[in-house]
């Protein structure tokens, strides 16, 4: 009977086991969808972001053109060119959305630390660039405004676009960190732990 009983035990014991096992197999595995998931659409944000930034690129480039002539910038020239730029902007805020959505999956995963300081990292990251984002669609909007307001002042416009700048180049050196310390942790964590994410794809 003891030895019957001491059976039963022992299965049930290793099945647990296995039961405890797979279930961190399960744990490693949905934090390898979620943050290569998050950086599948990080790389489509990128691209987007380029169009975007060749774009604004264009625009300010004739505005500055405009100015350079001592002309008062065309109104209606510069809001059809916005009318393009605001869409690429709402396409960029819901890739970036999409992206902390996978990325914060990962928080409620046990046994996956690497991939959690992986997925903050790139979330702090996502974070800075909306509020860069945010920060040149208020300017460009604002731009918009004064451009068809008689009272435009050229003078005040090169001030706010130079404070607008440093801003600006604050934030992308912050974003240029994180994407580094991400990268970094990448490679450090890549050596064949059960955690590893050498696999995930930028």
């Amino acid at each position: 009977m003891r030895k019957h009983l001491a059976y039963v035990l022992a299965l049930f014991m290793a099945a647990a086991v296995a039961l405890t096992l797979a279930g961190c197999g399960n744990e490693v595995s949905r934090a390898r969808e979620c943050v290569e998931g998050g950086d599948e659409v990080l790389a489509e944000a990128a691209v987007i972001g380029d169009e975007l930034t060749g774009k604004v690129e264009s625009l300010l480039s004739g505005l500055g053109a405009e100015l350079s002539r001592g002309e008062k910038p065309d109104a209606e020239k510069f809001k059809e060119g916005m009318e393009g730029v605001h869409g690429l902007f709402d396409e960029l805020d819901m890739k970036y959305d999409e992206a902390k959505s996978s990325y914060g999956k990962v928080e409620g995963l046990k046994g996956v630390d690497d991939y959690k300081e992986y997925a903050r990292t790139r979330m702090a990251q996502i974070i800075i660039s909306e509020e860069m984002l945010e920060d040149i669609r208020s300017h460009l909007d604002k731009l918009e405004r004064d451009i068809s307001s008689s009272r435009f002042d050229a003078a005040a416009l090169a001030e706010e676009a130079s404070v607008l700048g440093e801003r600006v180049e604050r934030k992308a050196e912050e974003v240029t960190d994180l994407m580094n310390r991400a990268e970094k942790i990448k490679v450090q964590k890549g050596s064949g732990t059960k955690t590893s994410i050498s696999t995930i794809r930028q």
